[in-house]
């Protein structure tokens, strides 16, 4: 019963650290994507101005 138990465990702790993983690279790449995004934007109005 406690090893179906642990392979539960671990399971369940392996799914989370791997959606845990995805989310973050996830957000990274949004992120850096918002900077580049801003970087231009700053660019071309300092430009214009």
């Amino acid at each position: 019963m406690s090893g179906v138990m642990n392979a539960a465990l671990g399971l369940i702790g392996g799914t989370l650290s791997w959606a845990a993983t995805v989310e973050i690279a996830v957000l990274e790449q949004s992120l850096s994507t918002f900077m580049i995004v801003f970087g231009v934007g700053l660019m071309t109005g300092g430009l214009a101005t």
